[in-house]
């Protein structure tokens, strides 16, 4: 493990800080004209994934690097794989914007595939470069579908770990 990144689940009084992470990434992601959906994860959700202790927090100096989350989900978005039980999602993975290029996400990534325990891990990204980037991070492509949300039309790719 990196010596200067570390993994500990979001304490209930760093919920509102580890979220503007998300809101952060968001905004900067924005500014690039890249079109992800992580901006559309509300407060509300994120507190439900706190009370499941599902939110965790990469720190590098004692400073929030990086969030993600696992919670335990069904297929809601995927109505043909809605016969698998509640699994295992990949969500929110975010690197504050003054902490890219260190490898922040790729470690996120890894320690949630150790947190999961050898459980199969899903999750959807918008199409583009996320796929092959989650590819060389261990997962899988499994679908692919335009999908309609509140805001907008998305290429959408469903991956579960290998």
């Amino acid at each position: 493990m990196n010596q200067f990144l570390r993994i500990e689940p979001v304490a209930d009084d760093s919920v509102e800080q580890a979220f503007s992470v998300l809101t952060e990434t968001a905004r900067w992601l924005i500014a690039e004209g890249r079109r992800q959906r992580i901006g559309n994860t509300s407060f509300e959700t994120y507190q439900a994934w706190q009370k499941s202790s599902a939110n965790y927090v990469v720190l590098k100096s004692n400073e929030i690097a990086g969030i993600f989350s696992l919670p335990v989900e069904d297929f809601v978005d995927w109505p043909a794989y809605q016969h698998i039980d509640a699994s295992i999602w990949l969500r929110a993975l975010a690197t504050h914007p003054d902490f890219r290029n260190q490898q922040i996400g790729e470690f996120a990534i890894r320690s949630a595939l150790e947190l999961a325990g050898g459980e199969t891990v899903y999750l959807d990204c918008v199409s583009g470069f996320l796929p092959s980037y989650y590819g060389k991070q261990g997962f899988e492509v499994i679908d692919q579908q335009v999908k309609e949300f509140s805001d907008g039309t998305y290429d959408i790719t469903l991956m579960r770990s290998k």
